[in-house]
């Protein structure tokens, strides 16, 4: 429907990571793909854009080479690949990849793979965050400048521990390409993300990666609610929901160390 609304169409790929090509109008695209952004899912990136003069509607029309209409294919990155090869748009589906070499060439039999190796994690533990919302925002921004997803919960700390109160015990995670993910560990380290106890802006100190590592081809991601992994009203599960959340995304290594570190 909103690709109708804006007069665009091309194909969109399920699953993860996903990947949408669209053709139209270059203020209509520009439209459709900020009208995407505001919607509570997975990071939007543009990777690469072509662009082609045209003097009319009537001429657009002409030299659409994607279907006027969107249409979802499948799960596989070779899916789409063939698709856009077949429509002259190699080197566009490509850049989805990072791959801008005009000598470049689409493997489709290499892509059915390519989703187990595109993914790379860093599963953290933060001890605790004073300044929580604005420690959640600056989180949030850096993610997405990087093109990484970002992964917010909480649950209650170890209740073997006697305590008067409940610690939070507070879980973030970051996923993308390995450059992007390091790239912004390194920014968390040095910046001044948090405040201290008389409310001045200090460095992170007690933020601990538990594993990081490529994510291996998992199929229980739809188990998953991508478009809450962040969500500032669904920051607080259980630990048994948060264990299952780790163990589709990152496997037992994620819910190996989430429990381990539980019982530190």
């Amino acid at each position: 429907e909103l690709a109708d609304q804006y007069n665009v169409g091309g194909y969109a790929k399920i699953g993860w990571p996903g990947v949408i090509v669209i053709e139209g109008d270059e203020r209509d695209c520009i439209s459709y793909v900020d009208s995407i952004r505001t919607m509570r899912w997975q990071h939007i990136v543009v990777r690469g854009e072509e662009q082609v003069p045209i003097n009319s509607i009537d001429e657009l029309e002409q030299a659409r080479v994607l279907p006027k209409k969107m249409y979802e294919v499948g799960d596989k990155m070779s899916d789409i690949a063939e698709l856009c090869k077949e429509a002259g748009l190699e080197e566009l589906f490509l850049t989805s990849m990072k791959i801008y070499s005009k000598k470049e060439s689409v493997d489709t039999e290499t892509l059915n793979d390519s989703n187990q190796s595109s993914i790379y994690g860093a599963l953290c533990h933060v001890d605790h965050m004073n300044d929580g919302k604005g420690y959640r925002k600056w989180l949030r921004k850096t993610s997405s400048a990087s093109g990484c997803t970002l992964l917010m919960k909480t649950c209650n700390g170890d209740t073997k521990k006697t305590s008067n109160t409940k610690k939070p015990f507070i879980i973030v995670a970051i996923l993308g390409d390995e450059h992007d993910v390091k790239r912004v560990l390194k920014r968390w380290r040095t910046s001044r993300v948090d405040v201290d106890g008389s409310g001045k802006p200090c460095l992170e100190r007690m933020m601990t990666v538990l594993t990081e590592g490529e994510l291996p081809q998992h199929q229980n991601h739809g188990k998953v609610e991508m478009d809450s992994l962040d969500d500032e009203n669904e920051l607080l599960v259980s630990k048994q929901c948060l264990c299952d959340i780790l163990q589709a995304i990152g496997g037992s290594a994620w819910s190996s160390a989430f429990e381990s570190a539980l019982q530190r």
